[in-house]
């Protein structure tokens, strides 16, 4: 494929200075247009060191409104990304709704110089072009507009302007040695280069191949073509509007034989059973705790459940001895204004944990098929996708070594009814009894049927969903402990055997 690119292709200086002056005024239309309607651009310029990525980038934005663009340039993970998910960085990274961000490298760095560097195994950035398209895919059914460029010249011009740049007092400092040891390994940048754009290229992200070796005409394809694939993304999107938020209509009885259907709430245990195996958990998983560090086996645990179910109090006899400095709760409420602006899932990667730590979310993404769906908060559209962008989300969390728990604490109508009228009975309890609760139990019906389509659809071999009988809250707390330590101790021995 690269090949076969021309790179002597080259621009008239008359025709770059008739054209250049007219395709930036209407690239900043463009900008404003896009802030108007609330449009995120995310702009990806890869390709071969020395051949004008940075360049290209200056030229677009030295028109543009600085307030509505910002730019990311991206180098191998540092110490702290690696203990992290490797997408998290990017995830961060995003634009909001109506800004522009340009990506010199971005999530390609993965499977180009990650792989020909050999920092990261041949297993991880194989599978990581089905991460970055499954990416691109989410992004791009939220709206986002993608533009990706791949700018290329040939090996003898990309020495001709490594030694061009040494030579030049003003350019000097911009190349490195290791700029130099690449090129010396450029048959094998380019076998990769083919892979990323062959694997990656996609409907809702295709890639432009850019002939950069002349600087005219690479300046004025890019602007060009980001005009271009800016004004055709807008229309598109005016044509087919996304549907506007609404309540859906959750037929009041779902069909028969739901996970929750099965659910034994007869469980119960004497306290003195509960406090001996509260106990022995708490110490096992606290041993479990230091091993995970020295292994970088990580953990999030998600808790979800009905109002009054006992998530907290749960939470509480999870970590209660563990060490503060090892893990994290991360309490899930209405998304402020900054995560509105982002996709769903962006304040979630966020939050996500580091290798050998434990983060345990109440409540979680899950609110985007159960509130966010029968409240109307998003679309028919969107809910329905969720099912398969949760998975994906999870499915990549699990392949950085970390350990996915999702608790659902069941418990009956009557019980919830109980537990309610002893807070607005208890001043120490009645805050947390609020109208939406009440509000929320009018629509059992309703969540009855949202939870078990919830766990039919997301639970998978790699994260399963636990349904915890929680009618007794000392039945509840130990069940959960106990799985959390089965689990975490069950995913170190498995490491230490690889190792």
């Amino acid at each position: 494929m690269l090949e076969s690119v021309d790179t002597s292709i080259r621009t008239e200086k008359e025709h770059y200075k008739e054209c250049l002056p007219w395709l930036k005024t209407g690239l900043r239309e463009l900008q404003q247009h896009a802030r108007e309607t609330q449009v995120p651009v995310i702009v990806v310029l890869e390709g071969w060191d020395t051949a004008g990525k940075g360049d290209a980038i200056q030229h677009v934005t030295e028109v543009l409104d600085p307030r509505g663009f910002v730019v990311h340039y991206t180098t191998v993970p540092n110490s702290q990304e690696r203990e992290e998910p490797w997408l998290k960085r990017f995830w961060e990274r995003l634009p909001h709704r109506g800004q522009i961000a340009f990506f010199e490298r971005s999530w390609y760095t993965r499977v180009l110089q990650e792989r020909v560097e050999r920092l990261t195994a041949p297993s991880r950035w194989k599978r990581a072009y089905k991460e970055i398209v499954h990416f691109e895919r989410l992004l791009a059914d939220d709206g986002y507009l993608i533009i990706k460029f791949w700018l290329h010249i040939t090996e003898k011009e990309q020495r001709k302007h490594l030694k061009a740049a040494r030579k030049d007092p003003f350019r000097r400092f911009t190349v490195t040695d290791e700029e130099w040891v690449r090129h010396g390994h450029y048959n094998e940048y380019l076998q990769a280069a083919e892979d990323l754009l062959v694997e990656t290229e996609s409907p809702h992200a295709p890639w432009t191949l850019v002939e950069a070796a002349d600087k005219r005409h690479r300046r004025l394809k890019v602007l060009e073509e980001i005009s271009r694939q800016l004004r055709e993304g807008m229309e598109k999107l005016e044509r087919e509007p996304v549907s506007p938020p609404s309540s859906i209509q959750v037929p009041e009885e779902g069909p028969p034989g739901g996970p929750l259907d099965k659910v034994d709430l007869s469980h119960t245990l004497e306290e003195a059973e509960y406090r001996a195996r509260l106990q022995d958990a708490q110490l096992r998983l606290r041993m479990i705790q230091h091993e995970a560090h020295r292994t970088k086996v990580g953990i999030g645990i998600v808790y979800e459940g009905w109002d009054a179910a006992g998530k907290g109090g749960n939470i509480r006899r999870l970590v209660a001895a563990l060490d503060p400095r090892g893990y994290t709760v991360v309490p899930i409420s209405k998304p402020t204004k900054e995560e509105l602006a982002q996709n769903y899932l962006w304040r979630f990667w966020k939050e996500v944990p580091r290798k050998g730590s434990m983060t345990i979310y109440d409540r979680s993404w899950y609110g985007r098929v159960m509130v966010e769906r029968i409240e109307g908060f998003c679309t028919k559209a969107e809910a329905k996708r969720a099912y398969r962008e949760i998975n994906e989300f999870e499915a990549q969390l699990t392949d950085s070594s970390i350990v996915i728990l999702k608790f659902w604490i069941h418990i009956s109508r009557d019980e919830q009814l109980r537990r309610f009228e002893r807070r607005k009975e208890d001043p120490h309890k009645a805050w947390k009894l609020t109208d939406e609760d009440w509000r929320n139990r009018e629509k059992w019906d309703q969540y009855l049927i949202a939870v078990n389509d919830m766990i039919e659809r997301t639970s998978t071999k790699v994260a399963p969903w636990t349904v915890i009988e929680g009618n007794c809250k000392r039945w509840a707390r130990v069940q959960a402990l106990e799985t959390v330590c089965d689990a975490w101790e069950k995913a170190i021995e498995e490491r230490n055997e690889a190792s």
